[in-house]
């Protein structure tokens, strides 16, 4: 496998974000909704490995675009290096594929599409916690 196929089938693979506290049968901790936290999960698998990488603790960045309330958009800062695994070699190369010494921190720009959706970022419905979930295709 050349390195150019190498690189779109891993790039194909880096599939889910995950991101806010999930309720423990979805969270991988056993978080539940009353201890909600904030994490970014990326899992994946090759024709060898499958992999996942957690960072447990997301930059939450809140900006209000105007004065109205429904204007606000959030945005999670993750330093690329910060993310832990069990396989070194996987992170290794999760990390060559990122180019994580050209770009140490991916940003994540949340903005609901819904304005009855959301009051503010910073208050919650009951005890529910948000989980918003990515997926990478070729």
């Amino acid at each position: 496998m050349n390195k150019t196929s190498l690189t779109y089938y891993l790039f194909s693979l880096f599939l889910i974000f995950s991101i806010a506290g999930v309720s423990a049968s979805d969270n991988p901790n056993g978080k539940t909704p009353e201890n909600c936290s904030n994490f970014v999960l990326i899992q994946g698998s090759s024709n060898i490995n499958r992999f996942e990488f957690i960072h447990e603790t997301p930059r939450l960045i809140s900006n209000k675009q105007q004065s109205n309330r429904f204007n606000w958009q959030q945005e999670v800062i993750v330093p690329v290096k910060e993310f832990t695994g069990g396989n070194q070699h996987m992170r290794k190369d999760f990390l060559e594929l990122l180019k994580a010494t050209e770009y140490p921190v991916i940003q994540i720009d949340i903005e609901p599409k819904n304005t009855e959706a959301i009051s503010s970022p910073a208050e919650k419905k009951g005890s529910e916690c948000n989980n918003y979930t990515g997926r990478a295709y070729p």
